[in-house]
């Protein structure tokens, strides 16, 4: 028969490989999943801001990572925003990170990006949240700020 005592060694044991596989493997998600968003933000954010026309924006804007009211919303005031200020010179810096709970159910990943950006008529400041979604990075919000939109 075993003993308490064995049992209690062996049920913790096996508690602490359990905890160290989820949190190992929460891990490795969060690196994935922060250099996933790192790419997709930075590609997005330049190819659209390269472009004024609406359409053309539409037409970058991928499906998994924009959902049709989102993307709506976004061509918009990206539109609205290469009229304001011009199309996009260079991406100055890129600041952010993905948040992504090491224990699983503990919520979405989310990730929010900052950008220092050049455009035409000069240097305006962008902020993108993405948050995962059934396998896939999709951008919640933007935001922009600059003296260039005060007016």
């Amino acid at each position: 028969m075993i003993s308490r005592k064995t049992l209690l060694i062996s049920t913790l044991v096996f508690a602490l490989i359990a905890l160290s596989i989820i949190l190992g493997r929460g891990i490795i998600r969060k690196a994935q999943l922060d250099s996933s968003s790192q790419v997709l933000v930075l590609d997005t954010i330049e190819a659209l801001l390269k472009v004024r026309e609406r359409q053309a924006m539409l037409l970058l804007m991928n499906d998994d990572n924009f959902d049709a009211q989102s993307k709506e919303s976004s061509a918009t005031r990206l539109t609205n925003l290469t009229r304001a200020v011009g199309v996009l010179k260079t991406i100055n810096s890129v600041t952010g990170s993905s948040d992504v709970p090491l224990l699983p159910l503990s919520g979405p990943p989310t990730a929010s990006y900052q950008f220092d950006l050049s455009m035409l008529a000069g240097p305006i400041t962008l902020t993108a949240n993405l948050i995962w979604i059934t396998g896939n990075w999709h951008f919640a919000s933007f935001s922009f700020s600059g003296d260039l939109l005060r007016n």
